[in-house]
């Protein structure tokens, strides 16, 4: 394997890039008709389907296969981004050969504990009126996956989207689109969320108060920082000058879009 297959996990801060040039260079893969004319998944039949990529998945894992593990990943493109579980990083990975080797790496130093076990699976179809575009739609398989490591002992979540490729025999062959894995938990310090139901301290009135943690800035990241450390049991207070959490956006424009995807937009714990 030679260098350029392999992007180490230890390259701490990888060359900055252009999302527009990736973006128009990486275009999102189309299917051929033929190959969603045979797509027919029945309600038990999508969980079968993702079973089975996770169990090769698995499998080449245990077997240290780099091979098999590429061959889990749909060949046109495929992507893996990780957010501190396995690379302790926000790292996103592009083509099946540098996943493999990179997957294989970190879970090598992070040991993964036991399995990559599959919590849900649900086919994704191309509403009716999207089929009759040319190109055709996508359709996919969304799973998500979990998973705890040795080193440091943790638990994380994943996702999986899966695209059917055809198969010479004309039979459907379900191959890892994106997979994204999540820290969610260490083991050493355990989110406990029943602390959240615990009103905070009042120092309307008090000249002098200590605290754990004081946050000064009251956004987006801000609120979401001190929710965390509140389910930690530790302490926080957030400064804002202005009258409300959020106006340093507010105020600022008219009307507000995130860049960012909604699942990173979002606030800890509001989804639950």
């Amino acid at each position: 394997m030679s260098h350029d297959d392999f992007n180490s996990p230890h390259e701490e801060y990888p060359p900055a890039a252009d999302l527009r040039t990736i973006t128009a260079e990486r275009l999102i893969p189309v299917l051929p008709p033929d190959t969603l004319a045979l797509i027919s998944l029945k309600e038990d039949e999508t969980r079968k389907q993702a079973l089975g990529v996770l169990d090769s998945l698995n499998a080449a894992l245990a077997a240290n296969d780099a091979d098999a593990l590429e061959r889990c990943f749909f060949s046109e493109q495929a992507y893996w981004k990780d957010t501190l579980a396995l690379t302790y990083h926000l790292r996103t990975f592009f083509t099946p050969r540098i996943i493999a080797a990179n997957l294989l790496e970190t879970r090598r130093l992070r040991g993964i504990n036991g399995r990559l076990e599959l919590d849900a699976a649900v086919f994704t179809p191309a509403a009716p009126t999207l089929l009759t575009y040319d190109p055709p739609p996508q359709q996919f398989i969304d799973a998500s996956i979990s998973f705890e490591t040795k080193s440091p002992g943790a638990w994380c979540s994943g996702r999986i989207l899966l695209l059917p490729v055809k198969n010479d025999d004309n039979s459907l062959e379900w191959k890892i689109w994106i997979l994204s894995t999540k820290l969610e938990n260490l083991d050493v310090h355990l989110e406990d969320e029943s602390l959240l139901e615990i009103p905070g301290r009042k120092v309307d009135n008090l000249d002098h108060f200590e605290t754990d943690v004081f946050i000064i800035g009251g956004g987006n990241a801000a609120v979401a920082l001190a929710a965390r450390l509140k389910a930690l049991g530790v302490e926080s207070f957030i400064c804002e000058r202005n009258a409300r959490v959020g106006d340093n956006w507010a105020l600022r424009y008219d009307n507000l879009r995130f860049h960012l995807p909604t699942s990173v937009c979002e606030l800890p714990y509001m989804s639950q």
